[in-house]
């Protein structure tokens, strides 16, 4: 209007309100292209337009957006429990997506992933088909609203990758575990899911678990100690790969809980169940009996004579303890007589 008011009687291309809009709207988009304004209060009025469309565009821009995030949101299947969340996003994401599908435990499990790093999801999706059932949600992990929206503290397990965007992303890590702990208890709900969480300083380990984490990776901490014994003892990283990788006939470490554990090892010691589970033996499953996980501790192959991390010798399986195998896929073991 302030245009068309200065050159309606200098300029054709503003001699009627009509034809001042769509000058304007021109030069908004393309620059006015030889339809100058000629009068200096329609420069002036012109700079202010542009000024002023820079703030209203950015403002349509962005609440388009936000449509758009929200009908991703709303894809998400609402009151979801029981699933997979992952906070943050990095090199590793896309691995742990893959090994999750490949396994028997979590081939369909919905996975939801809560990051503020920007992901290219559209690339994952058409490269990859085992983005189905993946949720990405756009938000701070640290962030009490942004953990409520994607139902991290109503997950079975939670995976707090080290952001990307920082140079000690520790810190971060460790307040996202509390973040979670807290508001776990805020809404009142009786089972926390469990943390994973990776750091890149296993000197924060203690932290991170006071924080909150039910277990701490370290991922050089890990690489050093295989490079160590792989030096000892040639191939032995071909065994960890081979354990770390889900998929077809391959040999993986799985854990059998209180509530699957055979009646038929109840009582027994380490070497009496690992003789029922050997005489019993299933070809097309094959079950070697590694360890037990007790007080949320696991002894790998314990002995009765020694004293296991606690300081308690263990004696024989009692009712609360699982049972760590190493199989092709999750066995059922409830079949066994003793």
């Amino acid at each position: 209007m302030g245009t068309f008011l200065f050159e309606k009687d200098v300029n054709e291309n503003f001699d009627n309100l009509p034809e001042a809009f769509w000058t304007t709207i021109v030069y908004l988009l393309s620059g006015f292209e030889g339809s100058n304004p000629i009068t200096i209060g329609g420069k002036i009025s012109s700079v202010l337009i542009l000024i002023g469309s820079v703030g209203v565009l950015g403002s349509v821009a962005g609440n388009i957006a936000a449509i758009f995030i929200k009908e991703r949101e709303e894809k998400m299947p609402k009151n979801m429990k029981k699933h997979i969340a992952i906070c943050n996003w990095n090199g590793r994401g896309d691995t742990i997506i893959r090994e999750l599908r490949k396994s028997d435990a979590a081939a369909n499990k919905e996975i939801i992933i809560l990051t503020d790093s920007e992901v290219n999801e559209k690339e994952l999706r058409e490269r990859n088909k085992y983005y189905n059932n993946v949720f990405f949600i756009k938000g701070d992990p640290t962030s009490h609203e942004a953990l409520e929206c994607a139902r991290v503290p109503f997950a079975e397990s939670v995976i707090i990758l080290s952001s990307q965007e920082h140079k000690n992303p520790d810190p971060l890590t460790v307040l996202t575990c509390l973040a979670i702990d807290k508001l776990s208890k805020r809404l009142n709900i009786s089972t926390k899911p469990h943390i994973i969480a990776e750091l890149m300083d296993r000197n924060n380990r203690e932290i991170a678990l006071d924080a909150g984490a039910n277990e701490i990776v370290s991922a050089g901490f890990y690489r050093t100690g295989i490079m160590l014994q792989s030096a000892l003892y040639p191939s032995l990283s071909d065994i960890f790969h081979e354990l770390l990788s889900y998929g077809e006939n391959k040999t993986s470490v799985f854990i059998i809980s209180e509530d699957r554990f055979p009646k038929a090892l109840l009582g027994k010691t380490f070497q009496e169940a690992s003789d029922i589970i050997n005489k019993q033996r299933d070809d097309r499953n094959p079950v070697i009996l590694i360890g037990v996980k007790r007080n949320d501790k696991v002894i790998l192959n314990p002995r009765n004579d020694a004293p296991t991390e606690s300081g308690k010798k263990f004696d024989y399986f009692k009712k609360g303890d699982a049972l760590a195998v190493m199989s092709h896929k999750l066995p059922d073991l409830s079949t066994l007589k003793a």
